[in-house]
């Protein structure tokens, strides 16, 4: 249902599976990501944090559950508090267990959003940092070159 953009009948699911409380704990973890993101498409925000927060229930914080927590926070332009949730997310170790993970939640993406939310709290020094680190994971990407050059201009 979420693939084809049924989000109001996937949150149903979601929410209908994750209340059985008879899930693995995978599968209970990305069910809370997945319902978040249907949340989201539905403009049900007020809805968004607690299922998020609720993964939490099932295992130790992921770092793709960190940096949605973390975005939640960027679209309310709370820099500061979505800075906290992304450099957690960064530092993270990679979970030992069987369920899928989305690689680049493990290292660039909460590094780049670091870089971002420090540009937006004017502080471009630490902002270039979270870049390099980002760059690290993903050498070629599009997003490090162009923050390369936003960059360069405003540290010196």
């Amino acid at each position: 249902m979420k693939d084809h953009h049924f989000w109001d009948k996937a949150a149903k699911y979601f929410e209908k599976f994750l209340d059985t409380g008879k899930g693995w704990i995978e599968d209970n973890i990305e069910s809370c990501f997945s319902l978040s993101f249907c949340y989201q498409m539905l403009e049900e925000n007020h809805k968004i944090l607690p299922i998020l927060i609720k993964s939490f229930m099932y295992d130790s914080p992921r770092a793709e559950i960190c940096s949605e927590i973390g975005y939640y926070y960027k679209r309310a332009q709370s820099y500061k508090t979505a800075l906290k949730w992304f450099h957690l997310a960064a530092n993270l170790g990679k979970p030992d267990s069987l369920g899928f993970i989305l690689r680049d939640y493990w290292g660039y993406v909460p590094n780049i959003e670091c870089c971002v939310c420090c540009c937006e709290l004017g502080d471009f020094k630490r902002a270039k940092e979270y870049n390099e680190l980002a760059a690290s994971f993903k050498p070629n990407s599009k997003a490090i070159e162009i923050n390369r050059s936003f960059l360069a201009t405003k540290v010196v």
